[in-house]
């Protein structure tokens, strides 16, 4: 369940990699955000 929800994160900011560089440097933060809350 968990597994599929970072997935499609993450296919959402391969998706706009390009239009949003920066994100690949929040990426990250975002991912321990998430597992934190998840847990």
């Amino acid at each position: 369940m968990l597994r599929s929800v970072v997935s499609s994160i993450e296919f959402k900011f391969r998706r706009n990699w390009n239009e949003n560089e920066q994100l690949s440097v929040s990426l990250p933060e975002l991912s321990k955000t998430l597992f934190t809350k998840a847990f």
